[in-house]
């Protein structure tokens, strides 16, 4: 009879908390579809670039794939999508509205799995020297057809190039751009799924375009580093397992100088880093695709062989940019209105706190007198916290200690045998 009960759990819980995993990489691809003196038909050749990055897309394969320094002319956004992305009878790829507010040659934009995300809306948060962007998107699931959604935003930046050296306005511009990013999410102040990601162009993590993403005051919008690593990157051996930047040691359209540098990032809110909001950072998940640690101050296929993605792959990073793709992977709680669940029960009137923290209050005015198990419930279907209470008929009032419970989103039930209530909860 144990056996038959575990066997019937678990398919309720397979079926009610589903969950997948979203592939997400940012990429600066060096001047795709421009020329320039530098930049040329045969140092730059679009033809060459977008063999490059079907190698990288089809080895990465991401979910979300968005880039810096795309041609402002839209026939190039339409290129790579259908030249790189929708090949080999691969169809699911779409791509977002163009945005070009600032008037820059090179821009943002992010291309998606359609078969598992639905763009949903963009957003110009700024455009000082360049746009930043806000695509919104919600994960496609069954749940849909109930009306839930489950929102995810990437917040997309290429913030101005260069170190105080070469100009003093550049830190001051970079400083600029965040302020006006993070004032913009602080008039929506909504702690929500939000990644912040780009060509950020800085030397180390003190400098104050970097200080207003990570030290907000305002803790909804504050973003985090998921490989908590910082400090002075810049020419910096300790961090080399982390640079992202320059590909290459000799000029031309790429930069020259080797692996110095830490100018690419995927930072996430605290609603995504811990769970908290149908979306959770996989730990250990986030990489510099291409970096060994090995080539600091060197080209990544130089000596010694670079063996941290295959050989065709490497090739095509340093043919194509002089920046790394970054990539970091993301568990999706896929049906989260299928496990919301209601009939017309006593339990019609739940009323209770959300998000929770250290105790869960709740409040049930009943029509019948029953005695009922809570139960606290984690995404993977788990009985983490359970409680059988004995109700009366009127007003209930019970109080649940949750302290010794992690952060992140789990599942309120109320079962009473006859009748049965699942609510999303928050413990924060």
């Amino acid at each position: 009879m144990k056996k038959i009960f575990f066997i019937i759990a678990f398919l309720l819980f397979t079926k009610l908390y589903a969950a997948d995993t979203l592939r997400v990489m940012q990429y600066n691809i060096l001047a795709y579809g421009n020329y320039t003196s530098y930049c040329t038909t045969n140092n730059n050749n679009i033809n060459m670039k977008n063999a490059a990055l079907r190698s990288i897309t089809q080895y990465a394969k991401p979910d979300i794939f968005t880039v810096n320094e795309i041609s402002q002319w839209q026939p190039f956004h339409q290129q790579l999508l259908d030249s790189v992305l929708n090949v080999s009878g691969v169809t699911k790829y779409k791509k977002v509205p163009y945005s070009n507010n600032a008037g820059s040659d090179i821009i943002n934009m992010c291309y998606y799995n359609s078969e598992k995300l639905v763009y949903h809306s963009m957003i110009v948060a700024q455009s000082y020297v360049r746009d930043i962007d806000i695509y919104r998107f919600y994960y496609k699931s069954p749940s849909l057809a109930n009306g839930d959604t489950a929102f995810i935003s990437c917040i997309q930046a290429h913030l101005k190039a260069g170190d105080a050296s070469s100009n003093s306005q550049n830190p001051i511009d970079r400083d600029t751009m965040t302020t006006r990013l993070m004032r913009y999410l602080n008039t929506l102040n909504k702690a929500d799924n939000y990644m912040m990601m780009g060509d950020f162009n800085v030397y180390t993590s003190s400098e104050k375009c970097f200080q207003n993403l990570v030290s907000h005051p305002n803790l909804n919008i504050r973003f985090y580093d998921p490989i908590n690593k910082m400090g002075n990157w810049n020419n910096n051996s300790s961090f080399a397992n982390y640079h992202t930047q320059s590909t290459h040691t000799a000029s031309g359209c790429a930069a020259s100088g080797g692996m110095d540098d830490r100018f690419d990032f995927i930072l996430l809110s605290n609603m995504i880093l811990n769970g908290m909001g149908n979306y959770k950072y996989i730990t250990n998940s986030y990489k510099a695709l291409g970096n060994d640690g090995q080539h600091y101050n060197s080209a990544i296929n130089a000596s010694p062989q670079n063996n941290s993605v295959p050989a065709n792959v490497l090739n095509a990073i340093y043919n194509n940019s002089d920046h790394l793709p970054i990539i970091i992977d993301l568990l999706v709680n896929t049906a989260v209105s299928v496990s919301e669940t209601e009939k017309k029960s006593p339990f019609i009137n739940l009323i209770f706190q959300n998000p929770a923290k250290d105790e869960l209050n709740l409040f049930l005015p009943l029509e019948k007198e029953l005695n009922c198990r809570i139960n606290i419930i984690n995404v993977q279907g788990q009985i983490l916290f359970t409680t059988v209470k004995h109700l009366i008929n009127g007003d209930n009032q019970i109080n649940l200690k949750i302290a010794e419970m992690p952060k992140g989103l789990y599942f309120l039930q109320l079962n009473s045998g006859e009748y049965q209530i699942t609510k999303k909860l928050i413990i924060e």
